[in-house]
C-alpha cells in the first residue's frame, strides 16, 4: 500500500474491526424495529446501515424523519438493551488484539473512532484488555455529522496531533470507508466475506492477521517516531 506521506498513526473503527460486536448492534436493532412495524434481519441491517450513527440509522431504517423525543427514546432503549446483551459476548475480531499490540510495539500511536457512544467504547476496550494501548478515542456523539462524513476521523487525528494525510484508518463498513477517504486518509477495508462493498478502500483484507503477518506491506514507510 503506497502513499506520499509516511503512516504516523493508525485509527481503528471499533464494531466489526476491533470487536465482533456489529452483530450485537444489528440483532438488537432488528428486535427494536419490529415494534415500529419494520422487519429487517440483522444481516440486512449490517449490509445496509453498518457504520451509521444512531441519529442517521433510525430515520433511514424507519423511512421517515423523527421528532427529537422519539429519537431520544429509540437511542436510550437501544443502548439500555445492548448494555444487558453485551456482557460475555464481546470478543475480538480475528487478529485485532495482535495488531494493536504490534502497532504499540512499533511506537505508532493508535486511536479508535466509532459511531458507538464513549461508554460502550470504554466497555469494549476494557473487556478486551487493550484500553491502555489507545492514545485517543473519538465518538460520533462528539461531532456535528456521523460517518460517512469525515468528522470523527478528523477529531481522532486532532487528538493524536497527527495530520490526516499521515493517518491510516481500518474500517469494515462502506460509510466508514467513505468517511476515511473524505478525511484524506488511507484506509484498509476489512471484509471477512471477501465482498466488493469496500472497494473504495485503499486496500481490502479478509482478516487483520494479514496485516500482522506482513506489516511492511501495509505500514511500509511508517514513521515510528
Amino acid at each position: 500500500m503506497t502513499g506520499s506521506t509516511a503512516v504516523r498513526a493508525v485509527i481503528f473503527d471499533m464494531d466489526g474491526v476491533i470487536s465482533d460486536t456489529q452483530r450485537l448492534h444489528a440483532e438488537g436493532e432488528s428486535r427494536m424495529l419490529v415494534d415500529w412495524g419494520v422487519h429487517l434481519s440483522a444481516d440486512e441491517i449490517t449490509e445496509r446501515f453498518a457504520g451509521l450513527a444512531d441519529h442517521d440509522f433510525f430515520p433511514a431504517a424507519l423511512g421517515r424523519p423523527l421528532a427529537a423525543e422519539e429519537m431520544a427514546a429509540l437511542v436510550e432503549r437501544k443502548w439500555a438493551d445492548l448494555a444487558k446483551d453485551a456482557p460475555g459476548r464481546i470478543v475480538p475480531m480475528e487478529g485485532s488484539v495482535e495488531l494493536i499490540r504490534l502497532l504499540r510495539a512499533r511506537g505508532l500511536p493508535i486511536a479508535v473512532a466509532s459511531s458507538s457512544p464513549m461508554t460502550f467504547i470504554h466497555q469494549v476496550l476494557d473487556e478486551l484488555g487493550v484500553a491502555d494501548a489507545f492514545a485517543a478515542r473519538a465518538t460520533g456523539e462528539e461531532v456535528p455529522a456521523g460517518k460517512p462524513a469525515p468528522d470523527v476521523f478528523l477529531l481522532a487525528a486532532q487528538r493524536l496531533a497527527v495530520e490526516p494525510s499521515a493517518c491510516l484508518v481500518i474500517e469494515d463498513a462502506p460509510a466508514g470507508v467513505a468517511a476515511a477517504r473524505a478525511a484524506g486518509m488511507r484506509c484498509i477495508g476489512l471484509a471477512p466475506d471477501g465482498g466488493s462493498r469496500l472497494d473504495a478502500a485503499t486496500v481490502v483484507v479478509r482478516s487483520l492477521r494479514e496485516v500482522v503477518d506482513d506489516p511492511e506491506r501495509f505500514l511500509g514507510g511508517a514513521d515510528q517516531g
